[in-house]
């Protein structure tokens, strides 16, 4: 919905009273002109005008017009302007007209058949003036805006300027294929104002623009913190994949322990480990250089919302209101110059906290230590004992066996049989005997025992002993206390360790053990593939990629796509169609007018323009405009333009100009004597 506005205002380009005073100065040489040529005329021929010759005249001021999806706004809502004719016949006719900005309600339906609704509430205005002017003698001045009650640009004799201030809503304009990249793009304008004179032929026209604010936001390059809070992630990564229980770290003091000793190995179930790097809390160092806004005077931005504030009027030098005409606000040049300065401030960011978190890593503080201290069961001793034993042995008396013994106790035959048969026994086996058995003695000869005898005999046993031994202690302590520069330039500030091998002290070599560690932070913070390089990588695909190609990407949809090809902002836009001048301080443009035009602050002279001078031109000879060289009012030209108006022929105009210098040379004269009395000298 059209809401009315009162931003500031701005004094014009050579303030109020310089336009005054300059249009003040024109009426009083015209005044002058026109009674000197009265007086010329009454020495002169009759002139050649016929009174049935009139000079038309015709002036329009209009601050707000244009078209939107085809349609011409006056035909949308009631806009209104500021319109004078006159014939030639009339007195000056003076329309004075100041926009309402209430009329601009939102939402309107266009009646035609079919045609769609058109939403306005994209566009705010404040109060604004129009004027229009047309006389008789062929003069006209429109002007519209930040007018006075004369019509004149600025603050105006009567101190009643309306502020003509617009804000322009270009996201609804653009629709959806810039949604990803673009958000909210605005267009502020300060005291808009424009005017244009004619004086039958020639015409002229001024302008100003107090101001011009283009805003806008992108998600490209919103979020930074939470962006850089992922990116840090990969550092916090890598210091894990270093002082974790496998980690790189660890696997340096436990491989130099574990060749001292395989008892030694530290991620044995009794081994206390840790190892730490403390590069401080990389967010908050890294915060610390992240700002709120960039930019400068003339382009700022916020990297948290996304938003983007330009002001084009200090971008483009510090004055809107001397620009050629037709100059584009959105040139490429201005366009990139915008996007690249924030891309750059974004890649710059980005060195910037690769290089702060680099510092961190360099002087972050590396903790180790480690102890294990267990007990190795030794072998006992194992030994054979001996020792002399008597031992009482009972012994068979043997008496030998008759022939005729043998055949009547049936022992005849052969004794293995007699053996195996159980008759007989053997002093060899483990069968007891008794007194009268018959058994084969050790030679195999039959043999009958007739008694026993206990004889003592001494004889050595041994016996296997096992005398345990106590376990001897294996056990390691380090500690190692440096900055990671410390360990990659093989140094530490403290590094100690006391190692006991089955009760022996043994050396272990903590050089060789500091330039592991070094090796090892080197490779996972530094080198190529290393932590600084994942952070870099993270950033690139996070932050700046992003950025780079939502705004100055070459594809469909970036915000330099919407500045550069599809938004237009024209300056001072001048224009000569069908004898009328056009002055018109702002023009908006979507696709090539195609969607939307719309003109600020326009004003409207004619009917018989034929030539553009520049307002402040007042050289007789032309001054040189954009490469085409006109004539103000008054200062030379052919013999047609504004002499056809005139009714004077050519021998009455030399007449006429005779009869001035003669005037004139008179008038100087007088002057000088008047001003210079003779002085007689008596002798």
């Amino acid at each position: 919905m059209f809401t009315t506005a009162y931003p500031r205002v701005a004094t014009p380009r050579g303030g109020s009273a310089a336009r005054n005073n300059h249009r003040t100065a024109t009426r009083i040489v015209a005044t002058v002109t026109a009674l000197a040529l009265g007086g010329a005329f009454t020495l002169a021929a009759p002139l050649a005008a016929s009174a049935d010759e009139h000079t038309e005249s015709y002036a329009k001021g209009q601050f707000l017009s244009g078209t939107i999806a085809g349609f011409d706004l006056d035909q949308i809502v009631s806009l209104g302007a500021a319109e004078a004719s006159n014939d030639g016949t009339q007195s000056a006719q003076i329309e004075k007209d100041p926009l309402d900005a209430d009329v601009l309600d939102g939402t309107v339906v266009v009646e035609e058949t079919d045609s769609p609704q058109i939403e306005l509430d994209g566009v705010q205005i404040g109060p604004a003036a129009q004027y229009a002017e047309a006389n008789n003698d062929g003069t006209s001045l429109g002007a519209s805006g930040a007018i006075g009650d004369d019509g004149a640009i600025g603050v105006g004799r009567h101190q009643d300027t309306p502020p003509a201030n617009a804000t322009l809503d270009l996201q609804a304009l653009l629709g959806n294929e810039f949604a990803s990249t673009l958000a909210d793009l605005k267009l502020e304008l300060g005291a808009l104002a424009a005017s244009a004179e004619a004086d039958l032929e020639v015409a002229s026209g001024d302008y100003q623009i107090a101001d011009a604010v283009l805003t806008f936001s992108s998600p490209a390059i919103a979020n930074l913190t939470p962006k850089v809070d992922s990116a840090l992630q990969e550092i916090e990564d890598a210091l894990g994949d270093l002082v974790g229980s496998n980690g790189a770290l660890i696997d340096d003091v436990n491989g130099l322990l574990v060749d001292l000793d395989p008892v030694l190995n530290l991620l044995g179930g009794d081994a206390n480990v840790t190892a730490t790097i403390n590069a401080g809390n990389l967010e908050e160092i890294v915060h610390s250089i992240l700002e709120d806004a960039y930019g400068n005077g003339a382009v700022w931005f916020d990297l948290e919302t996304g938003e983007v504030h330009v002001d084009l009027e200090l971008l483009l030098g510090g004055d809107l209101n001397n620009l050629a005409p037709g100059t584009e606000l959105l040139s490429d040049a201005v366009v990139n110059q915008i996007l690249e300065g924030i891309t750059t401030t974004v890649a710059t960011i980005a060195d910037q906290v690769v290089d702060k978190v680099e510092d961190a890593l360099h002087d972050a503080t590396v903790d180790i230590h480690a102890d294990l201290s267990t007990n190795v069961a030794q072998s006992p001793i194992v030994q054979e004992v001996c020792q002399l034993v008597d031992r009482v042995l009972t012994t068979p008396v043997l008496t030998d066996v008759t022939a005729v013994e043998r055949l009547l106790n049936g022992l005849t035959g052969d004794l293995g049989g007699l053996l195996n048969a159980g008759i007989i026994g053997s002093l060899t086996d483990s069968l007891p005997d008794g007194v009268g058995d018959y058994v084969l003695d050790g030679n195999g000869v039959l043999k009958r025992i007739t008694g026993f005898v206990n004889q003592t005999v001494q004889e050595t046993v041994c016996n296997t002993t096992s005398t345990p031994v106590a376990p001897l202690t294996t056990s390691v302590t380090l500690d190692i206390e440096a900055t990671v520069d410390e360990l990659i330039d093989g140094a530490a500030a403290r590094a100690v360790a006391a190692v006991e091998i089955l009760g022996v002290d043994a050396n272990l070599d903590l050089s060789l053990l500091i330039d592991g560690l070094g090796d090892s932070l080197l490779d996972g913070l530094f080198d190529g593939d290393g932590a600084v390089q994942d952070l870099v990588d993270a950033l690139e695909t996070g932050l700046v990629h992003p950025a780079t190609e939502g705004l100055l990407g070459t594809g469909v949809g970036s915000v330099g796509d919407a500045l550069r090809d599809v938004l237009s902002v024209q300056a001072n836009v001048q224009e000569l169609d069908d004898g009328q001048f056009t002055e018109t301080a702002v023009r908006v443009s979507v696709l090539g007018d195609d969607l939307a035009t719309l003109s600020l602050a326009e004003a409207i002279v004619g009917p018989n323009v034929t030539t553009i001078v520049d307002p402040e031109c007042t050289d007789p000879d032309g001054c040189d405009t954009g490469g085409v060289t006109v004539t103000p009012p008054g200062g030379g030209g052919s013999g047609a333009g504004s002499l056809a108006y005139t009714g004077i022929g050519i021998a009455t105009l030399i007449a006429v100009i005779l009869a001035l210098l003669a005037a004139g040379a008179y008038l100087v004269r007088e002057s000088y004597r008047r001003n210079h009395p003779v002085v007689t000298t008596i002798g």
